[in-house]
């Protein structure tokens, strides 16, 4: 019984770690990373110029 706990225990582990991961090369593939980073800063940019309109 205890074996079949540590492999349960195993795949478990094997499966979270492949799944953070595979979420990794997926968002590197698509660039999914420096899109937001973009619009953080287009959205940074556009409340800067909000910002100087409104004075």
């Amino acid at each position: 019984m205890e074996n079949s706990e540590l492999y349960l225990m195993l795949i478990v582990i094997f499966i979270i770690l492949s799944i953070i991961i595979l979420r990794e090369v997926v968002c590197w593939y698509f660039k999914i990373n420096q899109r937001i980073a973009l619009q953080e800063k287009t959205i940074e940019l556009l409340t800067k110029i909000i910002e100087k309109n409104q004075l």
